[in-house]
């Protein structure tokens, strides 16, 4: 049959014959696993209560987290409802990989997860976690500047990130193709679970304390008064409750775009697949995860053989019209030319998989979001609305973290400072249309939140004398070319949106998004001066007050590095640790070379961490100055660099062509070479 020949062709004709029971029948388009052993009896699915205090829609990975740490916040009336079987949506065949290699918001929810379901192992549940440790390669030295980076950043957290060359890799991964790499990672700590027992015993020990499950139930309404929720419509009947959270994979969007009022969720399915080889000799569980993020492919141990996935360079979205009323445990048509990129370059990095036999190919979809980033919080157009979703693959790596984060936020009613990158508010009503989700487009349209009418307005990011103007789109070219054409005679040039916010790092000007948020006081970020505290009343002020006088427990600091030469080292581009006499105090958040100072200047936030418990103390000027030698790790390397709280003197200058402008010595050379040269 037609697959089977793309198998063969795909495997160079060493590949035995696809199992028969795994291949879809010509007429249909998606098919039913029989797995009954994860189908656990023992959860209701009748005499659903008329109100609850919290609703969960949705028994995945991430909804059953969400119960069990709402539970151990101390909710009691919590319900969880599910349209088919516990872990039934695209948790049950996620990749059960649990990693610690990530950039700080993500590894903290990962490197719960990991610890979580470790903990709940040694509990005695069965959650098929095996520490097999992950190689991480790099095939560029762009790629392994990278993987430093993240490296650095993990170890500030307590991650252990060995650096190794080529001719070690083998020492680690015996299985991997290393003669044409640059280096890699080594990063003893992460490890696989099955995601189906992890979904099933979160549920259960949740199940134990008291929530209560309904499986058959699916939501068909989100019932609201105004702008808050009050239950849901279900296929069992009304439901009243004061929170509800959705947690319903490729269904939440709908979900929000069918409401009233309408909420933003901008995810879209796509196709996503994985290869099970039958046992290759040498490999067991403890064999460790390979990840080629320059061919967007990972081989992890299953069994006695291999996983093998990844991401074809073109992603197939799927459900463009409709979404399917139901996809329980069930399976999309083998498509082998679409896999067949991904499968022949593991191949090439693990070269025993051209004899290894197939088992199964898997195929179904996942949820992804516009950015890559998890959708987490309470929705801006509804209150006591929250949301997980776009697991992007992997549900299970991130459910443990992202279920406690979300539980914490629903108690406190405040989110934490590094869950800004997946706040469901970042995103804005073009997010979440169905033509740019399916696409992928990287315009977007926005509103600016200064003065709402006001066209002009004498302020820029750059220190320098200017005005910034807010037009409507449509006219934004009228007025380009007007201003170019009054601005001729006075040397008008183009210089581009980014020369705007890397001009301001040396003049220590805080950015957005950068170096200010929602959780950011002026005071933090040098800007008290701007706030008049002699004023009867404005809102914050009494938080203001009180940091005033307790004392800040961070401060926004300017370095200027020093013994790093721009014409050779890796420059600093923000998250880069920051060491105070050796000991970790905070990271970078922006860095930039400083045209008139001629070094790269860093910006980032300096913390007083306590030594003994590890808690943030009060941040004085003199823990700045006095004594005081800071490093700053760029990729694994650490450069002395002068700290101030204050930004330093430039003197503005008049425009005299580009004589202060820096020019790496490659290009001045090409510049200066005569044609003959």
């Amino acid at each position: 049959m037609g697959s089977v020949r793309i198998a063969n062709l795909l495997l160079g004709g060493q590949t035995k014959r696809y199992i028969d029971r795994h291949i879809l029948s010509k007429t249909s388009s998606s098919f039913l696993l029989n797995y009954p052993a994860w189908v656990k009896a023992g959860f209701g699915t009748h005499n659903v209560p008329h109100s609850a205090q919290v609703i969960i829609c949705g028994a995945g990975a991430t909804g059953n987290s969400v119960a069990y740490h709402m539970n151990e916040n101390g909710w009691k009336d919590i319900i969880v409802l599910e349209q088919s079987k516990i872990g039934s949506g695209d948790s049950w065949r996620s990749c059960g990989i649990v990693g610690h290699f990530h950039s700080m918001s993500e590894g903290r929810m990962t490197t719960y997860s990991s610890e979580l379901y470790k903990k709940m192992q040694n509990e005695g549940h069965d959650m098929g976690f095996v520490e097999t440790g992950s190689v991480n390669v790099a095939r560029t030295n762009e790629r392994m500047i990278e993987l430093r980076r993240i490296a650095a950043e993990a170890r500030i957290h307590g991650i252990k990130c060995d650096i190794l060359e080529p001719k070690d890799i083998s020492n680690y991964h015996p299985f991997a193709k290393s003669d044409d790499l640059v280096g890699g990672i080594w990063v003893p700590s992460d490890g696989i679970v099955n995601p189906l027992s992890v979904c099933q015993a979160l549920a259960k020990i949740s199940q134990d304390r008291g929530v209560k499950y309904f499986e058959g139930c699916k939501v068909l309404e989100i019932l609201t008064n105004g702008f808050k929720v009050t239950g849901v419509k279900t296929s069992l009947g009304v439901i009243n409750c004061e929170y509800l959270v959705l947690c319903a994979g490729m269904w939440t969007r709908s979900l929000g775009v069918n409401c009233v009022p309408p909420f933003r969720v901008p995810t879209q399915p796509a196709e996503n697949g994985y290869v099970i080889t039958r046992p290759v000799p040498g490999v067991s569980t403890s064999t460790p995860l390979l990840r080629d993020y320059d061919a967007c492919v990972y081989v992890r141990p299953y069994d006695s053989g291999f996983m093998v996935g990844g991401f074809p360079e073109k992603a197939n979205p799927l459900f463009t019209d409709k979404m399917p009323d139901y996809f329980s445990f069930q399976e999309l048509t083998p498509n082998w030319e679409y896999f067949k990129p991904v499968y022949e370059e593991a191949c090439f990095r693990v070269p025993i998989l051209k004899q290894a036999d197939i088992q199964r190919y898997s195929t179904g979809p996942d949820t992804f979001t516009p950015d890559g980033h998890w959708i987490l919080g309470e929705t801006s157009e509804i209150d006591n609305l929250y949301v997980a979703a776009g697991m992007n693959v992997n549900a299970v790596q991130g459910a443990g973290g992202l279920g406690k984060e979300l539980a914490d936020w629903i108690t406190t009613g405040e989110p934490k400072a590094y869950l800004l990158p997946f706040d469901i508010r970042r995103f804005i009503d073009f997010h979440n249309n169905a033509m740019f989700l399916r696409e992928r487009v990287q315009e977007a349209k926005t509103n600016v939140g200064y003065a709402g009418e006001v066209l002009v307005m004498g302020f820029n990011n750059t220190g320098e004398p200017g005005y910034s103007l807010y037009i409507p789109s449509e006219y934004a070219l009228h007025v380009y070319h007007n201003l170019l054409n009054a601005g001729k005679d006075y040397g008008i040039r183009n210089v581009g949106y980014y020369a705007l916010r890397f001009l301001r790092i040396e003049k220590f000007i805080p950015f957005w998004a950068e170096e200010l948020d929602s959780h950011t006081t002026p005071f933090e970020v040098g800007r008290g001066f701007k706030v008049r505290m002699q004023k009867e009343y404005f809102l914050g002020k009494m938080a203001l007050q009180q940091q005033l006088d307790q004392g800040m427990k961070r401060r926004l600091v300017h370095f200027l590095l020093e013994n790093h030469n721009p014409e050779a080292d890796i420059w600093a581009w923000g998250r880069e640790p920051i060491y105070r006499n050796g000991r970790y105090v905070g990271k970078t958040t922006s860095s930039g070379y400083g045209f008139t100072l001629q070094r790269v200047v860093c910006l980032g936030f300096v913390h007083n961490y306590d030594e003994k418990t590890g808690e943030p103390q009060v941040v004085p000027s003199e823990f700045i100055s006095n004594d005081a030698h800071f490093e700053i790790e760029i990729a694994g390397k650490r450069f002395p660099a002068k700290a101030s709280l204050n930004a330093p003197p430039i003197p503005i200058i008049t425009m005299n062509g580009t004589s202060n402008r820096y020019t790496p010595k490659a290009r001045l050379v090409a510049h200066t070479a005569t044609p003959d040269s």
